[in-house]
């Protein structure tokens, strides 16, 4: 059973990963957690960049210089306990670096042989902070609300290619949209998705509630990737968190 599996066993988090990696002097092993840490959370670092009112060159620009901070030093290290939520933690590393860099600075640093981070999916941001404009959301609550949808967005991608590997990528496309929390299209009900694909309501109900049970168990393995030292409780808590700042 992969760690992804057991939604209630938590032997390693992309914390303990990378500090035990560093520790022992496997630089490789540590720069590829960093990598997906880098991968989940560059579209809530920028659209909290550009809600504070910095343009998308400068957004990008911070975004980048802040990476390239997290990828090359020890700054996971230095969380408390007290401290351990990959979220919070990095959003107040974040606002500390954007007092401590500017444009001309983050520029000519960005000039060296640092490798930027692949950021594919700007406009999707910029969409959505449009989207929320209206709503008058602080730039916490626009990283928060971002970090919720990177997070959605990654399981059903792991999801996704389970079924697919499994030969039921047909039923899961269908199903899609009644799993994301956030889906914006009109949604057919499982009379019309069974009756599209030619199989019975029931066998869609019953892929249905497999799909969502799988959905909440990766959903709480991946949370858990993202505590210094997760409980149920702390599952639970943040959990809820994400949840609320998608209403």
């Amino acid at each position: 059973m992969t760690k992804a599996e057991s939604p209630t066993s938590f032997p390693e988090t992309r914390w303990s990963v990378i500090l035990d990696a560093r520790a022992k002097g496997d630089e490789l092993k540590a720069r590829r957690a960093m990598g997906e840490v880098c991968s989940s959370y560059w579209k809530p670092i920028y659209a909290y960049a550009r809600t504070l009112g910095n343009s998308p060159a400068d957004a990008e620009d911070l975004t980048q210089s802040f990476f390239e901070r997290l990828l090359e030093t020890d700054l996971l290290a230095s969380a408390s306990s007290e401290r351990g939520r990959m979220r919070s933690f990095l959003l107040s590393c974040f606002g500390n670096h954007i007092h401590n860099v500017h444009r001309v600075k983050t520029a000519q640093k960005r000039g060296g042989s640092a490798q930027p981070i692949p950021m594919t999916g700007v406009e999707e941001v910029e969409r959505e902070i449009q989207e929320v404009a209206a709503r008058s959301l602080t730039p916490d609550q626009v990283y928060d609300r971002q970090c919720a949808l990177s997070l959605v967005a990654e399981v059903l991608k792991m999801i996704e290619d389970e079924q697919v590997n499994a030969g039921r990528g047909e039923i899961y496309a269908a199903l899609r949209p009644l799993l994301d929390p956030n889906a914006k299209q009109t949604t057919a009900s499982q009379e019309e998705i069974a009756l599209e694909l030619g199989v019975s309501h029931s066998a869609i109900r019953g892929s249905l509630m497999r799909l969502r049970q799988r959905f909440r168990e990766v959903t709480r393995s991946l949370i858990s990737q993202t505590l210094r030292s997760p409980s149920e409780q702390e599952i639970d808590e943040e959990l809820m968190l994400l949840r609320q700042s998608l209403l």
